[in-house]
């Protein structure tokens, strides 16, 4: 990584930023009286899939591991492609290269915050192209399936104006219904902030209350580690996604996943 530009954002300044953001939090605050989440128990340790469409997209899956992982889980994060090969956000100097190695070290740092395998799709390369759903996909997604054997999946949500996104939707639902695990799998789809827009479908039915601002602190830096795309202004509409799920929720903040058995 470039050392003109690096810059070490401490957890510290997270925690200050995210509550700065939210102009209502305070230390020690939880709700109370929340109502339980869907369950979905199952015995032994788990083993879950994150499938992310780019090095970023698996932060949004941080409030759920942090939640529900249990000690003994074993979590596998998958990354389509490292995206942003070409350039980074306001980072119009760097070369391409400069580019794909930073992103690639982040997401290595991201993977070992989540205490996660990391694999890739499509390993780091100037040429990688969207990610679609094809036969030829589909059949290396299911492949990829049935050696890791997961008991529960995370990923896009397939409604997104980013094709990358609607790809990843796509592709991980006909691989899983192609699966064909008895009793269905466990998918979570997770949105994307500040998209409910372009999202009209996507509707939460399985929440994670993080209103101690530890947490809430804990899921916004697993999004600051990618630093080179990253700005403190950008926690404003994570903190709002957030805050929004929470009213649904019936919690000053929670993280909402559109849970399906396919």
């Amino acid at each position: 990584m470039p050392e003109r530009e690096r810059h070490e954002i401490s957890r510290r300044e997270v925690l200050a930023a995210s509550l700065a953001a939210t102009g209502a939090l305070t230390l020690g605050n939880r709700a109370l009286g929340a109502p339980a989440a869907a369950g979905t128990e199952a015995a032994g340790p788990q083993r879950w899939l994150i499938i992310g469409a780019h090095a970023d997209d698996e932060a949004k899956t941080t409030a759920l591991l942090l939640k529900e992982r249990k000690p003994d889980d074993k979590v596998t994060v998958m990354i389509m492609r490292v995206c942003g090969e070409g350039k980074l956000y306001d980072r119009p100097t760097w070369t391409r290269e400069e580019a794909i190695a930073t992103r690639t070290y982040e997401m290595q740092q991201a993977a070992a915050f989540m205490k996660a395998e990391l694999r890739w799709w499509l390993p780091p390369h100037p040429e990688n192209k969207n990610i679609v759903r094809t036969p030829e996909t589909v059949a290396k997604m299911l492949g990829i399936l049935k050696e890791i054997q997961p008991t529960r999946i995370v990923a896009n949500w397939h409604e997104d104006f980013h094709p990358d996104h609607v790809g990843v939707g796509e592709l991980v639902g006909e691989a899983v219904r192609q699966w064909q695990v008895p009793g269905g799998m466990p998918v979570y789809w997770f949105g994307t902030p500040g998209r409910a827009h372009a999202q009209p479908n996507f509707v939460p039915n399985h929440f994670v209350d993080i209103s101690d601002p530890a947490e809430i602190a804990y899921v916004l830096w697993s999004r600051m580690v990618h630093r080179s795309q990253a700005e403190f202004s950008a926690l404003k509409a994570h903190v709002q996604y957030y805050h929004d799920h929470g009213q649904k929720f019936g919690t000053q903040f929670a993280a909402g996943y559109r849970l399906e058995r396919i």
